[in-house]
Parts: structure tokens; C-alpha cells; sequence
């Protein structure tokens, strides 16, 4: 038998109980997810893991997700990691920003897991 490798979804989100409950979620919907609790242990994991797709938070201790999304977009290889923003942000003005810089989807928290995992498999190609 052949084994396919699951598709990587790094989580980056500083709340615990958010963080777990979605990769949970993820890992049911047959995905291998990665976490980091903070913008820069996630940016160090970008590169550790190369992720099929990142969920980012904007709000991030030691490095914020605009902050991160901006160093992405500085690497050849990082900036074709499709992201998904997932946010507690109602600034509209957030959202301009994270569609220019080439965002897929911009989520506002807060929403049920089952929304965030539809939008990762339709991203993904899954859908």
C-alpha cells in the first residue's frame, strides 16, 4: 500500500483552550497540524515544517500576526503558504491590510471550529 502524506496545517494562536480544541478538530479532518503559542515560535516553525497552509491569529505575543504575514511575504518559499487569518479584530482596516498582503481568508472570531475547518479544506482543495 502507498502511503499519501497528510497535509500539514501549522496553528499559530496563544489561546490554549482555542489552540487545542481546533487541532483537534484538524487532525479528525485527517490533517497534521502543528502548533505554536506565539508569533515567533511560529515563524521559526514555518520553516521547520514548510505547512501546506498556516492559521494565524493577528493578536501574538512576541511577534504579531502582521508583523509575521510581513516577514512571509519577504521569502520566496513562505510567500505560496496559503493563510488563513483567524482573528478577534473587527477593524476593517485589519482586513484591507491582510487581503493585500495576499491572505486567503480573514475569519473573525468568534465562530464554530466546524466554519475554520470547512475553510481550511476548501483552501486546501479539499471542498
Amino acid at each position: 500500500p502507498s502511503f499519501q502524506r497528510l497535509e500539514t496545517v501549522l496553528l499559530i494562536e496563544d489561546q490554549a483552550e482555542l489552540r487545542n480544541s481546533l487541532a483537534l478538530r484538524l487532525g479528525n479532518a485527517n490533517l497534521e497540524v502543528v502548533c505554536a503559542a506565539d508569533g515567533l515560535e511560529g515563524f521559526e516553525k514555518v520553516f521547520s515544517t514548510e505547512p501546506d497552509l498556516i492559521i494565524l491569529d493577528l493578536d501574538l505575543p512576541r511577534l504579531s500576526g502582521f508583523r509575521l504575514i510581513q516577514r512571509l511575504q519577504q521569502n520566496s518559499l513562505a510567500c505560496l503558504i496559503p493563510t488563513i487569518v483567524l482573528t478577534g479584530s473587527s477593524d476593517a482596516e485589519d482586513e484591507l491590510r491582510a487581503q493585500r498582503w495576499g491572505v486567503e481568508r480573514y475569519l473573525r472570531k468568534p465562530l464554530s471550529l466546524r466554519v475554520v475547518v470547512d475553510e481550511v479544506l476548501e483552501v486546501l482543495g479539499h471542498a
